[in-house]
């Protein structure tokens, strides 16, 4: 009996035939042996639209179905030109187009036809978004030099018009027969249920997978790293000497979001494409700030009196993934809730819960402050004295984020003139030692509150999510050619 994803795609075939816009193409391909056609497997001709650079050519694009179909969306690759990747800002070196309706986290709908697909991207070619760039050359052309773009395009439509767009079906086969390795390397090791998932999924999409936990000694990553296609890290440090031993390295994964443990540019000179996994971690580390904000509350369970945090103002400074549960965690404690993003909108962050505030000094302001943004070039230091002197009598300054984010000096010297204010932290600044022998033990107990390490993603659950995230991430990488989460998208990579 025929699958589900067959009737559907069956019933596609017959639609298309009966109705299509005038110009375009879409058929299964024919089976490797010429007998029969592959209903999974579509080759699709998209023209391009009248009065744009892309007119006078017809594309040739793939569409590639699983059994999940609809409920995933299909993998849709342009074929190359001369050899070479489509150019457009959109589409990624392996030609997969980057569209939110294909994307099953984003606009993907089980309801989507083939038919609305192909219009979708024609009408992608001639109004590329650039807020979501997949290849950095055509990017930085359209958004800074829009003359010479154009004129890339247009020889780009001569040459697909002269025959440049050929399919070579033996670049698919290598793709899925050549095994690449996969190695885990972190001086913290991930828990053992994590562990098996990385291995599973792994072997499961035909991957070497080898494992090096808890190494001492560099030389033993050195080693290890030298033979890996694929490396999955979590806070270890990955610098030029990393890189110059990792000679077959294509991808690294970060288990994790933050990602300045790695020299990007060292990565991106040697050509690895350096991804992170955002969001897997967020609900650890926003029950982390909680409970550091309620054990400081309480006097850290002493017997003593404590106080409330209902009623109190809770001030977002960054409103990404860890900042979403924040929200919602501050929602059931009644507390009120403001949030600054330089990067969202008023709107959206008020559809997320919090009432937007329009600067960073404003948010300093609320009682309890909780900081949710990367350690940049903008951001490094950025907390100084001027804003630790600004909070309110009793303030609270919860930092989850990265400790390089803090003017230290100016937090000790804040924190020893108003034994008022509070500091707590996931990860101990440098200067902790000379915090304590400043303030005393007993005004420590009433101020100052830091992890030993980072612990934010210190949870089985957070362990588990980013590292099947990242085995996942790799998988796509060399079966799809998908580029998830890169955080050096201007990099050699492209």
């Amino acid at each position: 009996m025929a699958s589900f994803a067959s009737r559907r795609l069956q019933k596609e075939r017959a639609e298309w035939r009966k109705d299509h816009p005038f110009g375009f193409s879409a058929k299964p391909m024919a089976n490797p042996d010429g007998k029969g056609q592959n209903l999974f497997r579509w080759i699709c001709g998209i023209p391009g639209r009248a009065g744009t650079p892309w007119e006078g050519a017809t594309y040739k694009l793939t569409m590639d179905f699983s059994e999940d179909y609809p409920g995933k969306p299909p993998k849709c690759k342009f074929v190359f030109v001369n050899g070479k990747v489509l150019f457009h800002p959109n589409i990624y070196p392996s030609g997969t187009v980057c569209l939110s309706i294909l994307n099953e986290d984003e606009d993907w709908k089980p309801s989507i036809t083939i038919k609305q697909i192909l219009l979708g991207v024609q009408d992608l070619l001639d109004n590329p978004n650039s807020a979501s760039p997949a290849q950095a050359e055509p990017f930085q052309l359209f958004t800074q030099n829009k003359e010479e773009y154009l004129r890339r395009v247009k020889q780009q439509a001569k040459d697909v018009a002269n025959g440049g767009q050929k399919l070579f079906r033996i670049t698919v086969v290598v793709d899925f027969m050549t095994p690449h390795t996969v190695l885990l390397a972190t001086t913290k090791p991930f828990a053992k249920d994590a562990v098996d998932a990385i291995k599973l999924i792994c072997e499961e999409h035909g991957l070497l997978f080898e494992k090096l936990e808890g190494y001492k000694d560099r030389a033993e990553l050195y080693e290890a790293v030298a033979s890996a296609e694929a490396c999955i890290v979590r806070s270890d440090v990955c610098d030029e000497e990393f890189f110059s031993h990792a000679k077959k390295l294509k991808v690294l994964v970060r288990a994790g979001a933050g990602v300045d443990a790695i020299d990007l540019p060292a990565a991106t000179n040697h050509g690895v494409c350096v991804q992170n996994t955002p969001g897997q971690n967020s609900n650890a580390v926003a029950e982390l700030a909680f409970g550091m904000l309620l054990a400081h509350k309480r006097n850290h369970f002493d017997g003593n009196s404590g106080t409330e945090i209902r009623g109190s103002s809770l001030g977002l400074y960054g409103c990404g993934n860890v900042s979403r549960f924040m929200i919602l965690a501050a929602q059931g404690f009644g507390m009120d809730i403001y949030a600054f993003d330089p990067f969202l909108t008023p709107d959206q962050i008020a559809d997320l819960g919090a009432e937007p505030l329009y600067d960073v000094p404003s948010i300093f302001k609320c009682d309890v402050v909780s900081l949710h943004v990367p350690a940049t070039r903008e951001t490094k230091r950025s907390i100084d004295e001027k804003l630790l002197r600004s909070m309110p009598k009793g303030g609270i300054l919860i930092n989850t984020a990265r400790k390089d984010i803090i003017q230290e000096a100016d937090l000790l010297q804040a924190l020893a003139e108003r034994p008022d204010l509070s500091y707590l932290a996931d990860d101990k600044p440098d200067n902790t030692e000379e915090i304590k022998e400043a303030l005393g033990a007993s005004r420590v107990k009433k101020q100052f509150l830091v992890t030993p390490k980072k612990m934010g993603a210190q949870t089985a659950q957070a362990n588990s999510n980013s590292g099947i995230a990242a085995a996942k991430q790799i998988v796509e990488f060399f079966r799809g050619g998908l580029v998830k989460h890169q955080v050096n998208i201007n990099g050699k990579h492209f």
